[in-house]
Formats: C-alpha cells, structure tokens, sequence
C-alpha cells in the first residue's frame, strides 16, 4: 500500500488505513464547506450584478472543486469497504 503524504512509515498498515480514513473524512468536511461557500458567492455575485466574468470564475472554482471532491468521496468509501 502506498502511504499517503505525512504518515510516517512505521505505523502497520491497519493503523495508515485509519489515518488515511481521518484525514480523507477531514478534507471532504472541508471541501463541503468550501463548496457550500462558493454557491453562495456565485449566486451572491449575481444578486449584485458584478460581471459575468465574475461569476464563470466563481462556478470554475466550485466545478473543480467539486471533481476534487468526488474524487476523495470515492476513496474514502472505498477504505471504508476494505478491511
């Protein structure tokens, strides 16, 4: 099993798995957040009339976000699958 970034490598793999699954829980958390945050800024943004311009960078933020997102969704729910 490769070991993700920042977990040291004399931990047995049971104890990786579990902070993996941690730290994955804690970034889809924020990402949430950060989603929810940038759907309110985009609708925001078109309340107030600012330019279109604006708003695309808004929505290409919460797009990529949203891949990065899914993609860590899958991954947690695949750790939590295996044993």
């Amino acid at each position: 099993m490769r070991r993700p970034r920042g977990i040291a490598g004399d931990l047995d793999a049971e104890t990786s798995v579990r902070v993996e699954r941690t730290f994955l829980a804690v970034r889809v958390v924020r990402g949430s957040l950060l989603l929810l945050f940038l759907v309110v800024a985009a609708v925001a943004v078109e309340l107030k009339g600012w330019p279109h311009g604006v708003t695309v960078a808004v929505a290409v933020a919460a797009a990529l976000l949203t891949g990065r997102l899914s993609a860590d969704v899958r991954r947690l729910v695949g750790l939590r699958r295996s044993p």
